[in-house]
């Protein structure tokens, strides 16, 4: 599938991949979608544009409920855990 605003990159121009990677990972796609779309080798994200891709991922969640686009099953998992952090910390706290 593609779309009016893709682009196609043409050289060794790093540049030209950050943006890619940022505007992609903006979208929500995962590195694995991105690689194919860009025709990266496997974990080249990872390797080379961790940076920009985290950078795609805030704007994506600065833009969208985050809680939206998780599951009912890891909301209570992440709740769960803050719990346990919390009880954690009033333990610390409570020590000094």
């Amino acid at each position: 599938m593609r779309f009016e605003n893709d682009r196609v990159i043409k050289g060794d121009d790093l540049s030209d991949y950050c943006f890619e990677v940022v505007r992609l990972a903006s979208l929500n796609k995962t590195p694995k979608e991105i690689e194919v779309k860009l025709s990266l080798t496997p974990y080249t994200i990872h390797k080379k544009f961790h940076t920009y891709l985290m950078t795609g991922y805030r704007l994506y969640f600065d833009r969208h409920q985050w809680d939206m686009n998780l599951t009912s099953k890891r909301i209570i998992q992440m709740n769960r855990v803050r719990g346990r952090l919390n009880k954690l910390i009033a333990g610390i706290e409570n020590d000094e």
